[in-house]
């Protein structure tokens, strides 16, 4: 950005046309929701949310992966270099899920880096799964 400033306008430019993309897939998502509830359809069928349920680039096309692509081989290089989830400072219970975090997250980066940046659906539920582990520790009150 310090080198090239019309990177900075040509990003926020991607970000304003994902931006409109994903709000008409959300009124899109909210029509269909709308027929189904008039047609006595509870729930949606869950092919119908899988863009709410994991991270997406809204629309057809996403940007150009390179750059995501080092930049998650640039975070994995600085995860790998830090210290392995010690038992002795977490619960009993604690450490094992601590230390299968760490180790699924290694291997979705791994995964994501080998396919480069395309993610097969199994490391996506992974991936996503991960995440929702990481954030229920971090909740406030959570021991560690």
């Amino acid at each position: 950005m310090r080198r090239d400033p019309a990177a900075l306008l040509r990003a926020l430019d991607i970000l304003e046309v994902s931006r409109s993309t994903w709000l008409e897939q959300v009124d899109a998502f909210a029509t269909v929701r709308r027929a189904g509830k008039a047609a006595g359809q509870r729930t949606p069928h869950p092919s119908q949310t899988v863009h709410l349920r994991r991270p997406c680039w809204p629309g057809e096309t996403a940007p150009a992966r390179l750059g995501l692509v080092a930049a998650v081989a640039n975070r994995r290089t600085w995860f790998r270099r830090l210290p392995y989830p010690d038992g002795t400072l977490y619960s009993d219970a604690l450490t094992p899920h601590l230390a299968k975090l760490h180790s699924d997250l290694d291997a979705c980066a791994s995964t994501y880096l080998e396919r480069l940046g395309h993610p097969d659906e199994a490391t996506q539920e992974t991936l996503t799964a991960t995440a929702r582990s990481v954030r229920a520790l971090l909740h406030p009150g959570t021991p560690l």
